[in-house]
């Protein structure tokens, strides 16, 4: 595997980096852009803008949720459209919305937790995890990703997992971590990267391949939908507007790990494409893409009403490193249920959606899952909290 310069599960500094840069991007194109979530828009000098950050607890995320906040400052106090912010600087701790089944489940049952796991989530998951991959991976498509392994070195088809069809739990493991860190390896301009003789093809065909174990296992089941819909409840009330903000644009940012985009995608019914995915969801595909650094946006104003605009931001040329720092891209999210993309009126894409119709979607998928509606009801809200009454980078913050 490569040596990516850093203990296990931490950040690189090249990966850090692009975080920092992601945050000024995001100032910049959502927050002063007119993608705002749950406030005014900029009038000359005169915006106002509060900054809500809520991570979960491992190094990774707290030092990624640091990284972006470094660059939001920057880009903020530079603005000349901005004339006040705060809260970019403090980090809300969300345990109970990130972990909301305890600590590390392999460890066992945590009784004390927001919500325990259950008899019936591991009855049932095992046999949904088989019927999504089912659909997410036909058998000749996954063979021609195992050939390509064995044509790049990867693995070996006449010994280990890959020489017995009773492993194939293992050789889905292997093959994701395979892909992933020759992903990743470009991604952090890693030189030379694992799979040094792969090209972008070959990379793509490999990355999609481990996007499509991810979402079997991660899309669309009972646990997924459990940590889903406590992670999107507190969404929900991000959005809401909130009384003693002064109209000032307010930005709450979740940061986690790809299989909470996941986990909110199947609480929602939502997908998106990226330039990473060879295919667009469809009936028999409806994989995601979480390349890193990606997120989801849902952005609401006042002048909106009941309306929220959603959408995915992704860097893109993370496989091209030799060509420049990559760009990044916001794409439409639109509704996805049981393989037909929808909206309130009908099929198609939709980049806007009513707050109720989220409601809405959020109460079918506890339809769907009955046993979870108890977990849903008793999940906190965790938006973070605002720094008030106090200089950011020279500019004074006059909260009351």
């Amino acid at each position: 595997l490569p040596d990516f310069g850093v203990p296990p599960m931490w950040c690189t500094e090249n990966g850090l980096r692009e975080i920092s840069r992601e945050g000024r991007h995001i100032v910049d194109e959502v927050v002063l852009g007119g993608r705002v979530a749950a406030g005014a828009s900029p009038r000359g000098g005169e915006a106002r803008v509060r900054i809500y950050l809520v991570s979960a607890e491992s190094q990774r995320d707290v030092d990624t949720a640091l990284a972006l906040s470094r660059g939001m400052k920057r880009a903020l106090a530079s603005s000349s459209a901005v004339s006040s912010f705060g809260g970019v600087d403090l980090i809300t701790l969300g345990h109970d919305i990130f972990s909301p089944e305890g600590g590390n489940e392999r460890r066992g049952v945590d009784l004390n937790a927001l919500c325990p796991r259950t008899e019936y989530d591991s009855t049932d998951l095992n046999a949904q995890v088989k019927e999504e991959l089912s659909k997410q991976m036909p058998e000749s498509a996954y063979q021609d990703v195992v050939d390509l392994a064995v044509d790049l070195g990867a693995i070996d088809r006449e010994s280990g997992p890959f020489s017995d069809r009773k492993e194939m739990g293992l050789q889905h493991e292997l093959l994701r971590e395979i892909a992933e860190m020759g992903f990743y390896s470009r991604a952090s301009d890693i030189s030379p990267p694992f799979l040094p003789g792969a090209t972008n093809d070959d990379m793509l065909k490999l990355i999609n391949v481990a996007d499509r174990i991810r979402s079997g296992h991660g899309l669309d089941n009972i646990m997924a939908a459990k940590r889903g819909l406590v992670l999107a409840k507190s969404v929900m009330r991000a959005l809401e507007e909130r009384p003693d903000e002064d109209n000032a644009i307010t930005v709450t940012i979740y940061v986690g790990h790809d299989s909470n985009i996941d986990h909110i995608a199947t609480a929602l019914g939502l997908r998106w494409v990226t330039e990473y995915q060879l295919e667009e969801p469809s009936q028999t595909s409806s994989f995601v893409s979480t390349p890193p650094g990606s997120g989801m946006i849902f952005s609401r104003s006042p002048g909106d009403g009941n309306k929220v605009s959603m959408s995915y931001i992704y860097a893109k040329n993370l496989m091209e490193r030799t060509s420049g720092e990559p760009s990044y891209e916001i794409t439409p999210m639109f509704t996805h249920d049981e393989g037909r993309s929808r909206n309130e009126g009908g099929g198609g894409r939709l980049s806007e959606i009513s707050v109720t119709a989220l409601e809405g979607r959020l109460e079918r998928t506890i339809e769907r899952y009955p046993a979870l509606r108890t977990c849903y009801l008793n999940s906190p809200v965790v938006y973070g909290e605002t720094i008030r009454g106090r200089k950011e980078m020279g500019r004074d913050y006059s909260g009351r």
